[in-house]
C-alpha cells in the first residue's frame, strides 16, 4: 500500500497493489487493487484499478479504465546464469521420494585433537 499524504506532490508511473492519495500526483497510476482518492487530492493521469473511490473535492483530470485489465508483462530472461565450479552437485537417491545424500569427501576426516 503507498499512502500519499496531503501536502505531497509527486510525478512518477506508479505501479502498486493499493494506494491512497490526498496530495498531488501528476503520471499515470495502476493499481492491482484498489486506488482512493481523499479531497484534497489532485491527479492528473490516467488510472487503471478495479476500485476506486473519489472524494467530493478532489480534482481528477484523465482517463481511468477499469475492466479487462492485463497484469504487467512478466520479465523474460534472455538467458540463464549458471554456476559452475563454486558449489559441488548433490547427488540425488530415491527420487520419488524427494531425498537426497550428500556428495563424497574429496579428503578424509581430520583426527580429533586432544
Amino acid at each position: 500500500m503507498l499512502v500519499i499524504g496531503e501536502g505531497a506532490q509527486v510525478a512518477a508511473e506508479i505501479e502498486v497493489g493499493v494506494i491512497i492519495i490526498e496530495g498531488t500526483v501528476t503520471g499515470n497510476i495502476r493499481a492491482r487493487r484498489a486506488v482512493e482518492l481523499h479531497a484534497p487530492a489532485r491527479v492528473r493521469g490516467n488510472i487503471e484499478t478495479p476500485s476506486l473511490y473519489i472524494d467530493k473535492g478532489v480534482l481528477f483530470e484523465g482517463n481511468c479504465r477499469m475492466e479487462n485489465l492485463t497484469p504487467p508483462a512478466a520479465v523474460e530472461m534472455k538467458s540463464t546464469p549458471t554456476l559452475t565450479g563454486i558449489v559441488p552437485p548433490i547427488a540425488t537417491t530415491g527420487a520419488t521420494t524427494g531425498t537426497t545424500t550428500p556428495p563424497a569427501r574429496s579428503t578424509p576426516p581430520s583426527p580429533p585433537s586432544d
